[in-house]
């Protein structure tokens, strides 16, 4: 099985895992876990690039604090759902 970025098994489940920065500091990191809510392969792949991309788009607004970790998990987790 090839492996797909972010992405790890949680039972049977797939799920995607990222530390994102929020601010400048040297400890300001968040991890931000969220179910990708699939047992397949191939739906994983497809929704944890989108979760990959909205996180990529957060990146600089997460830097400059614009957003809160808790802001940023339930717009991670909207993505998928934001076509």
């Amino acid at each position: 099985m090839a492996s797909i970025q972010h992405v790890f098994k949680r039972g049977s489940v797939y799920w995607w895992r990222r530390r994102l920065p929020i601010g400048t500091g040297r400890c300001a990191w968040v991890r931000v876990e969220l179910s990708l809510q699939t047992k397949e392969l191939e739906l994983a792949r497809s929704v944890a690039s989108e979760v990959t991309l909205a996180s990529h788009r957060l990146l600089p607004g997460l830097i400059r604090t614009m957003f809160s970790a808790e802001d940023a998990k339930h717009i991670l987790a909207a993505a998928p759902s934001n076509k």
